[in-house]
Formats: C-alpha cells, sequence, structure tokens
C-alpha cells in the first residue's frame, strides 16, 4: 500500500446571484391582487481554511481518497428582502423580510472516494454549515461507471 497525506490552506470567493421576474398573483377575486417587483438576490460568500488529504494505492488497482476540509465562511450581503404591492390600492407596499442569511459560519466539507483505476468509483460526500443562526447538513451518495 502506498498512501501519501496532504495538507493545504483553502481560499474561497464564490459570486452568486438568484433572480427574481416581477410577478402579479390573482386570487378568486380582482380585489386580491398582488405584485413583486423585480429583484436580484446576491451572496458574495468568501472563505478560509484547512484541507487535510490521503490517498492510498489498496490491492487490486483500487485507490481509497479521503479529504476534510474546515473552513471560516463570512457573508457580505445578508439582506434577502423583496418588495411586494397590492395594485388595487395605490401606496400600498411593503417589504418581505426573508431568512437572513447568517454572516459568520463554520462550513465543514468531508469526502471519501473508492475508485477502480479502470472503469468504477464510489463517493460520499458531507457538507455541514454551523453558525449561530442554525445549520444546514447536506451529502450524497452515489458511484461513477465508465466504459
Amino acid at each position: 500500500m502506498v498512501a501519501y497525506l496532504a495538507l493545504a490552506m483553502v481560499w474561497a470567493l464564490p459570486l452568486l446571484a438568484i433572480g427574481l421576474v416581477e410577478r402579479r398573483r390573482i386570487g378568486r377575486s380582482a380585489l386580491s391582487v398582488l405584485g413583486f417587483s423585480g429583484k436580484t438576490a446576491t451572496s458574495v460568500p468568501t472563505s478560509l481554511g484547512l484541507q487535510f488529504d490521503r490517498a492510498a494505492i489498496l490491492d487490486g488497482g483500487w485507490t481509497l481518497a479521503p479529504y476534510f476540509r474546515a473552513a471560516w465562511l463570512h457573508e457580505w450581503d445578508t439582506a434577502r428582502n423583496i418588495t411586494a404591492n397590492l395594485p388595487v390600492a395605490p401606496g400600498a407596499v411593503f417589504t418581505v423580510a426573508g431568512t437572513p442569511a447568517a454572516r459568520n459560519a463554520a462550513r465543514l466539507t468531508g469526502s471519501v472516494k473508492l475508485a477502480q483505476a479502470t472503469n468504477i468509483a464510489f463517493y460520499a460526500n458531507v457538507v455541514a454549515d454551523v453558525s449561530a443562526h442554525g445549520q444546514a447538513v447536506g451529502g450524497n451518495l452515489g458511484f461513477t461507471l465508465s466504459w
């Protein structure tokens, strides 16, 4: 078995935007119309952390490659508001405050991949964001087959 271990500092600055087009919702009568102005929600998280990698070549041409990353995640724009109005009542404008993003959080990421050199691989990934506002955990399992 041959193995290596790596420690790396990681930094990221992804820019994300989600657009909401202007809409008018009509209820059962003409008096129950609700309009939403167009809005683009932006997210500018930066992260700084450490990543540990390890890979081991096993018997039979298999490779086992786990990694773990721990990072501080900082969100620069935490507002998630949208403006709504009632067209049947001019001047009836109000703001709906969406759930704000956490300004600071810890992002923990782990993964393991077991692959055969020729054509098959199995993997598992877990991502957890932990902050004072709450926690979010997600993950996936899968396999890749190539021929």
